[in-house]
């Protein structure tokens, strides 16, 4: 079964994305844009503090709903904690003001999946940061806690820890690290609810390969060749993106941002449309089953 789909919510609070070239929409178009969203069955809202005034435009949205409206399961996370070490009690008071702090932009009762942003904080502070979490999600502040990570073997740590509930890896077209090592089935099998983001690589995958800045210009090729198996297959780049990562086994939920209406119409088109043949999912693993990580990993784009 096709994964079911999360609004990323980052674009709403803030210009983000290497493609970017529509900014921050106005309030009132992002208010649209969560409209849409909720009308079309999206399963979560994908947010965290971090991401500009994106909590209060969600929070402000759910408010101004009727008791009787379905509202998605509110994503969002912990930020780093940068704390010199300290105590238990200190670290538990912090996660749970942040937490606290969420739950009153966002106007919920709770939230329902609460990840640390900062994959470090798995074991930082003497997993005095894990035990945190585990604690208001026992006071029912949270009802699953988990993390994101930009790694695989920062997976491998939150596997060992054997106490989180949910991940969210990065996992598109041109990034199959999680797949070579089948990663994530171990995650799926873990019990954790696995979430994808990057779909789109922060927008890289939707640049034409000539606009690819020059510090990421190891990426043109790539682009190149995903550009030329898209036009055989009658596709765009970013409808092929999509179908790889939506029909993957295992996954419970993708994440999909977007900056106008017309982008989430299109993703939403594009998620009802059929799967991709066996044999095209072969080529595609042949074709960018092993790029370097100064293409994939936006953390060494900087």
């Amino acid at each position: 079964m096709a994964a079911k789909w999360a609004l990323g919510t980052a674009q709403l609070g803030q210009p983000y994305g290497i493609a970017n070239k529509a900014g921050k929409p106005p309030r009132k178009r992002a208010r649209e844009i969560l409209q849409t969203a909720v009308a079309a069955g999206v399963a979560y809202l994908d947010t965290a503090p971090v991401y500009g005034n994106s909590e209060n435009i969600i929070g402000d949205y759910i408010r101004k709903q009727s008791s009787s409206s379905t509202i998605p399961s509110i994503v969002t996370k912990l930020p780093a904690v940068r704390l010199h070490p300290l105590d238990q009690t200190s670290i538990d008071d912090f996660v749970r003001q942040s937490v606290q702090s969420s739950i009153h932009r966002l106007h919920v009762p709770h939230i329902d999946v609460y990840l640390l942003h900062d994959p470090a904080d798995l074991t930082s502070h003497g997993g005095n940061v894990i035990s945190a979490l585990s604690t208001i999600k026992e006071e029912g502040l949270v009802k699953r806690i988990g993390v994101s990570v930009y790694t695989p073997g920062e997976a491998e740590t939150a596997l060992r820890l054997g106490c989180l509930d949910a991940i969210q890896i990065p996992l598109n077209i041109l990034d199959h690290r999680f797949l070579r090592t089948h990663l994530l089935k171990r995650l799926t099998l873990s019990g954790m609810v696995v979430f994808a983001r990057s779909i789109y690589l922060q927008g890289l995958i939707l640049m034409e390969p000539e606009n690819v800045p020059r510090p990421l210009e190891r990426a043109r090729e790539p682009l190149r060749k995903l550009r030329l198996l898209a036009r055989e297959l009658d596709m765009t780049p970013a409808q092929l993106s999509l179908c790889f990562v939506r029909d993957l086994p295992g996954l419970d939920s993708m994440i999909l941002g977007c900056e106008t209406l017309e982008q989430l119409r299109q993703n939403l088109r594009v998620i009802r449309s059929p799967s991709l043949p066996e044999a095209v999912r072969r080529r595609i693993e042949h074709l960018f089953g092993d790029l370097p990580d100064a293409v994939i990993n936006p953390v060494q784009w900087r």
